[in-house]
This record gives C-alpha cells, structure tokens and sequence, in this order.
C-alpha cells in the first residue's frame, strides 16, 4: 500500500513483537519507526509528532505510563492517538481513560491493521 504520510512510533522492547507491529502499520500505510528503548523514546518524543504511537507499557529505563503521561502533556502530541499494548489487563483498566485504545498481547497481526486503518478511516 501506498503511505499515506501518516507517521508512526512503536515503542516496544520485544522485537518479534515490534517487527510485527511494524509490518502491520506499513501494510496499512504508515511510514513506522522502532524504539525499543523508554529513554531513547522519551527523547524522540520531545521533537517528534507522530501520528500514532504503538505503546507497550513495559519497556527498560522509562516505563510506558510516564511516556503516555509525556505524549499527553506535549502541546505538540495533542494530536497523537496512542495505543497501549499490554499483557497486564489491570494495568491497561487503569490507563483506558488516558489512552485512545488498549490491547492486550498477544495482538496478531491482522487485528493491529484493522483496528489501525478503522482509527485513521477519514
């Protein structure tokens, strides 16, 4: 598929997972990057304005909820619509509000791409 100049951010330190995940946005047409670091995420999320992150909670060095606490504080992240990604359901209830979607891994494939393409359906 052609990109549609939609950018992408997947923060994910498994990766098999993230290679996954990457697969599945370009399909759906986001140009994508991986970081598999929280500190090296926090930094790029400081100057850069994605479209969509692709966010796990459990990552090294920063953890995902003090980055979803960053993307939402950023005045340039306003736009961003973030998907958790997560194998705790407790953890994932307890950031629902702050998120625009949650799953709980294991996420295949095909349902990353829907549910990605249906989130960016103009």
């Amino acid at each position: 598929m052609m990109s549609s100049g939609r950018k992408a951010i997947i923060i994910e330190d498994d990766l098999k997972q993230a290679e996954i995940f990457y697969q599945a946005l370009v399909l759906v047409g986001f140009e994508a990057e991986i970081i598999s670091d929280g500190a090296a995420a926090a930094l790029v999320l400081e100057s850069a304005a994605p479209d969509l992150v692709l966010l796990d909670l459990n990552l090294p060095h920063v953890k995902g909820e003090k980055l979803l606490e960053q993307i939402r504080t950023l005045a340039h992240l306003k736009e961003t619509k973030v998907i958790l990604s997560t194998a705790d359901p407790r953890r994932a209830d307890a950031l629902r509000e702050t998120s625009d979607l949650v799953l709980i891994k294991p996420i295949s494939f095909n349902q990353l791409c829907e549910l990605a393409a249906r989130m960016f359906k103009n």
